[in-house]
Formats: structure tokens, C-alpha cells, sequence
């Protein structure tokens, strides 16, 4: 409170020496209220927030079935209220899932379908001192008790950053809804002809629209000794919507079989997804008439927006395992993978792994030995992996324009430009991680103690980086190439202790665990001309 704050300034102000900004007078009447335009005291919490913020949550389910066919059903509503004052923020959610499946034991089938979605609503108040929590919470935070909240008639004061105004029901909205359908088929299929090989599909769908609202308008406020209004600024509104789906495609058969003391296993399967969306943006600003429709607002103030995009990845992956006894285990891996993000020729990689390990522990000669608990594990391990990643921007290889809007009127309108496209790499491809790994387990004393040591090597290879320089008088920067390679070398060792103990009647569980690492990092190629 303001009183509180005086006093502190006070003590600060004795102790450096100044002069004290705060007499008796004012004092008493931060205290007593008695002049709440000179010695105001607002306490901003108590004006804007609640002490709670109320949640309904309703959900209906069903379900049934029997051995052959099951059915599940649900819908569900959540109501969430906020801790502001006002009825202006709020969420809504609405989600429903059905789903059945039927199994066909005599031939080993299994079918799923499955449709599932929402609808959400969702309102945040929104002025020019304010979209979101973050301005309203940092302004009831950080504004002093010693400013004015209120005037002399209980109405919103006329000052900035005034969170009361805000959250006011009298200003404008930021409204985001979002309807989403998903729906998915699936079918598994164990073949009765050739025990332990399995087929499986899976198809799903993704639809949903996206409809935003934002209203910006600044709520009433007045000055000190008044009830007229006043507003900070001209309303502006902004609408955008969205809407977009996207496919994917899996098709896949696993063989697990063991054969006395050998098991194999083997999975190959191709997957697909693909995406596709457009939007459209409008907004016009400096209303004359407070309606948040679009055609009331100045059509010179207008701007358009729009855009459409498209995605694709594919890839076949291939893995093979063995193991004999549990003791010696073997397994390799592929994929070859591809992604839109490349030019045609360069969308394609393949990545390989492979992975070796001895358990130690569960050889005849350690017997006695895993017997006493002495080793209850003993692994050596050894690894090599490749990693594609391709993460880099959509049709970043692509030479591109942008529509720019000049300074200047010509005949009373401005005028617009394009901008020259930028220098592009049209032979971007992968980057390729690749690890190298080997590394020793040991469990001992009923596994209550855990020791862990790796020496690992991990690769970047063809990483992005602006290879090349050019003279600044080109007039444009080096676009990003598969031009660098990074390693990184290290170790890590580990250490773990866990047991339990009783207490008060029931185990307890703990666990304390040390780790030591290190690593270096080089870069070992630069293919740029800057050294």
C-alpha cells in the first residue's frame, strides 16, 4: 500500500543522506484515504483480480461389448473462467471421441475405427496497452498503489497502463476458435498360415478450421473531476482464418519368432504424410464508429493477406534383431526418407544403424558370481547410428519476391515495389547426425547398485551454414548450403545407488545418482572462403 511504500522511501532516503520526499502530512493521508487524488492508494490486485477462478469440467462415457466387437464413446465439456474481474476472459472446450473395434480370431483380424475432435473458444480482452496476460498481470504487478485508479466517481481513470481499463467489458477482444476432426482406420492382422508374422495399416485424417477475431479497442476512461469519456485511441480490427488437412499412411509387417534359444525379429513398412492448408487475413484501422464488423471501417485503412501452403514426407524403414540365450544380441537398422523442404533431386537420404552387446552376467562362468549377487549385470555394448534431420525452412530453395509498399504518393496513392529475389542453394539437402557409441552396464548387489560408462563420438555432417561470403556490394547475403561438418567427442560415466526402507509401516524408495561427463567440439569442415 502507499503508506508501506512511503515509509520505505523514507528510510531510503535518510540513509542516503537526501532529503525525505514524504512529510507527516502525507503520511496520514496515504493512511486515513483522505485525499485519494494527491495520496491515492489503489491497491491493483483487488481491483482487477478475483481470489479464485471457477472450472466446471461434464464428461458422459460409454462402453460395452463383447469378445468379438467393443465400442467406446465419450464426449466432454470444460468451462474454464479466469481470475480477472470482468466476464471478458474466458475458455471453452467441447471434445468428443467414438470408437470400435472388432476382432475376427478365426483368421487373426483386427479392425479399429476411430473419430475423434473439438470445438474450442476461447476471449482475451484486448486495448493498445494490452493483448494477453503478460502486459495485464506485469501492469497490476508492477504499477505503484501511488497512481490513480479510480476517479472521484468510481469511474476508470484516465492514465496509461491502467489495468482496470483493460480488462474493462467495455473494451475490445482478441476471440480464437478452433474446430478440429481427426479420424483414423486401422487393421492388424496376425496370418494364421505363418505363425508369428504380422501386417499392419493404419490410415488417419486431420481437418480443422481455425476462425480469429481481434477487436482492439481502448475502454472508456476519465479524467479526475469528470464523467465524460475519453478513449486512448481509434479502434482497429483484424480478422484471419484458417483451415487445412493433412494425411498419413502407414503400411507395415513384423515377424517375431523364437526357435529354442535364438529369437528374431524383423519390421519393414513404409510411411506417408502429406499436409495442405490456405488463410486469409483482413484488417482496417482508425474506426470513426465503434462496430467490430469489417465494412464499417475506413476502406483506406484496409490490408489483405493470404497464403497457401503444401508438405510431404515419406520414407521405407527396415529392421532386423537377434538375440541368443539373452546373451549376445545383434540388431541394424535402415531408412531412406524423404521431405519436401529439398529440391527434387536432393529429397532423398538414407540412414543406417546398428547395434552389438554382450550380457556378461549371464554366461555359465558367471554364475556364481550373479548367484551372490556380486554382478546381477554385466553388459559391454557397442553402437553406430545415422540420423537425417530436415529441419530447414519450406521452400528455402526457392528464388522468391516480396510485394513491398513504397514511402511516397504518387496521384494520391502509394505505390508498391518488388523486392529482388536472394541468392538460394538449390542443392540443399540432409544434414546427417551420425553417433558412435560404447559403453559398459553393471548391476550389482541385487541391482541396488548401478554403474554406467560411454564413449560416445556423435558427427554432424553437412550441416547449414552460410559457406560462402560476397562483396557487400552485391547487394544480398549468402544463402545457407550443406557447407560444415561438426564433431563433438566425450565420455560420461555414471553412478547410482537405490534401496528402500520401511517406514511407518510401508517401503520407502530412494535413489542417489552422481554423473561425471566431458566433451569437445570441433568444427571439421568449413567449406566457406573466411577460414
Amino acid at each position: 500500500n502507499s503508506y508501506e511504500r512511503a515509509i520505505h522511501r523514507n528510510v531510503a532516503a535518510a540513509n542516503d543522506g537526501v532529503t525525505i520526499p514524504y512529510n507527516d502530512d502525507d503520511l496520514r493521508m496515504f493512511a486515513d484515504g483522505s485525499d485519494p487524488y494527491g495520496h491515492p492508494n489503489t491497491d491493483w490486485q483487488k481491483e482487477v483480480m478475483k481470489n479464485f477462478a471457477p472450472q466446471q469440467k461434464h464428461n458422459i462415457t460409454i462402453s460395452g461389448g463383447g469378445a468379438s466387437n467393443t465400442y467406446y464413446a465419450s464426449i466432454g465439456h470444460i468451462n474454464q473462467q479466469s481470475l480477472y474481474k470482468s466476464d471478458s476472459h474466458y475458455m471453452k472446450r467441447t471434445n468428443f471421441q467414438l470408437t470400435q473395434t472388432s476382432t475376427f480370431k478365426s483368421i487373426g483380424l483386427k479392425t479399429t475405427a476411430q473419430l475423434d475432435g473439438y470445438m474450442q473458444f476461447k476471449t482475451h480482452p484486448y486495448t493498445s496497452t494490452s493483448s494477453g496476460y503478460g502486459n495485464v498481470f506485469s501492469h497490476v504487478q508492477n504499477k505503484s498503489p501511488m497512481e490513480i485508479g479510480r476517479n472521484k466517481y468510481g469511474l476508470v481513470y484516465n492514465n496509461t497502463d491502467n489495468p482496470i481499463a483493460e480488462i474493462s467489458d467495455d473494451g475490445g477482444y482478441i476471440d480464437e476458435k478452433e474446430n478440429v476432426v481427426n479420424g483414423l482406420l486401422g487393421v492388424e492382422w496376425d496370418l494364421p498360415w505363418v505363425k508369428g508374422l504380422k501386417l499392419r495399416a493404419k490410415g488417419s485424417y486431420r481437418y480443422y478450421i481455425k476462425d480469429n477475431k481481434s477487436w482492439r479497442k481502448d475502454a472508456a476512461q476519465y479524467a479526475w473531476d469528470s464523467q465524460e469519456p475519453t478513449y486512448a485511441s481509434k479502434p482497429q480490427l483484424s480478422q484471419y482464418g484458417e483451415l487445412g488437412n493433412s494425411w498419413t499412411l502407414q503400411y507395415f509387417a513384423e515377424y517375431n519368432r523364437t526357435f529354442g534359444k535364438h529369437s528374431v525379429s524383423a519390421l519393414g513398412g513404409y510411411e506417408y504424410t502429406s499436409g495442405f492448408g490456405h488463410s486469409m487475413g483482413l484488417v482496417r484501422k482508425n474506426y470513426d464508429f465503434p462496430i467490430d464488423q469489417i465494412n464499417p471501417g475506413p476502406s483506406s485503412t484496409m490490408e489483405n493477406s493470404g497464403g497457401e501452403w503444401e508438405n510431404g514426407r515419406a520414407g521405407w524403414v527396415g529392421q532386423v534383431k537377434y538375440n541368443y540365450d539373452n546373451r549376445y544380441f545383434v540388431e541394424a537398422s535402415m531408412r531412406y526418407d524423404g521431405s519436401d523442404n529439398f529440391p527434387k533431386d536432393h529429397r532423398w537420404g538414407t540412414f543406417y544403424s546398428g547395434s552389438i552387446g554382450w550380457s556378461l552376467a549371464d554366461e555359465a562362468f558367471m554364475e556364481t558370481i550373479r548367484e551372490k549377487h556380486i554382478f546381477d549385470m554385466l553388459k559391454i555394448r557397442a553402437s553406430y547410428g545415422s540420423l537425417g534431420n530436415q529441419q530447414v525452412d519450406a521452400y528455402s530453395y526457392f528464388a522468391t519476391m516480396s510485394k513491398k509498399q513504397m514511402g511516397y504518393l504518387a496521384d494520391g496513392e502509394k505505390l508498391y515495389y518488388m523486392t529482388t529475389p536472394g541468392l538460394v542453394a538449390s542443392d540443399l539437402t540432409w544434414e546427417t547426425v551420425v553417433s558412435k557409441n560404447l559403453g559398459l552396464d553393471i548391476g550389482m548387489f541385487r541391482n541396488r547398485l548401478n554403474i554406467g560408462f560411454d564413449i560416445y563420438e556423435r558427427e554432424t555432417q553437412d550441416m547449414l551454414a552460410a559457406g560462402v561470403s560476397f562483396p557487400g556490394t552485391l547487394g544480398t547475403g549468402a544463402p545457407e548450403t550443406n557447407s560444415a561438418d561438426l564433431s563433438v567427442k566425450g565420455w560420461e560415466a555414471s553412478l547410482m545407488w537405490r534401496d528402500k526402507f520401511r517406514l511407518f509401516g510401508k517401503d520407502a524408495h530412494y535413489s542417489v545418482r552422481f554423473v561425471v561427463a566431458d566433451n569437445k567440439s570441433v568444427i571439421t569442415r568449413f567449406s566457406g572462403n573466411d577460414g
